[in-house]
């Protein structure tokens, strides 16, 4: 997994406070990282569309210029204002990176080992409720899609769920993930939506499995 740029190197490289072998790793950590780019290109607007701060209330004498002159220092214009803005850009800089990993992570359902889909299938068949048995088949339905066999487990359960509705939910769930991948798995699925008593049924459940051949 790709290491990003703390808050602290982004600053002190906008700032020209890094040393150049830190400097060119930062740059070439940017020229591929999306999130850190974004992070700093944010605060450089920040930076640049900011007013600089006025000095309020200053010394009569500033001693400051004749010791830096006289030890070859530079004196580096502070920004107290930056602080409260930086936080804030960090803070909501972290919360999208997180959102946005967190949206491009399996799911807990593709990570499912085969004994513990196995358990959460035994689970579903248990489960008296309608409702809440086409709720556990749906949510094995991406573990489904990688194993012909689970599938037909499914569709076996399905066929025992009495109300349409339901049963009619998990139909649709398989066939919009494409797990009805064979010809044996294709039959059974259209016995399973035969059992449908509903009269919309069977022909929404051939319409869900026919939009994905």
């Amino acid at each position: 997994m790709m290491q990003h740029l703390a808050e602290e190197t982004i600053n002190d490289l906008l700032d020209a406070r890094l040393s150049e072998m830190l400097e060119r790793e930062a740059h070439s950590h940017l020229q591929e990282c999306v999130e850190c780019m974004g992070a700093m290109n944010a605060i450089a607007a920040v930076i640049a569309a900011a007013p600089e701060a006025r000095i309020v209330a200053s010394p009569l004498y500033d001693l400051w210029p004749a010791i830096a002159d006289h030890a070859g220092i530079q004196r580096r214009r502070r920004r107290p204002w930056i602080v409260v803005l930086l936080v804030i850009i960090a803070i909501a800089a972290a919360t999208l990176f997180l959102v946005s990993r967190q949206s491009r992570e399996p799911s807990g359902n593709t990570a499912l080992s085969p004994a513990n889909a196995r358990i959460r299938l035994g689970q579903a068949i248990a489960t008296e409720s309608d409702h809440y048995k086409a709720t556990k088949l749906i949510a094995l339905v991406d573990y489904a899609r990688k194993d012909p066999r689970f599938t037909a487990e499914i569709l076996e359960s399905a066929k025992a769920i009495s109300s349409s509705n339901d049963k009619l939910s998990v139909l649709i769930a398989l066939a919009d993930a494409d797990a009805i991948s064979t010809e044996a798995l294709t039959a059974l699925y259209l016995d399973v939506a035969r059992s449908i008593t509903s009269t919309t049924g069977l022909p929404r459940a051939i319409d869900a499995l026919t939009r994905q051949k």
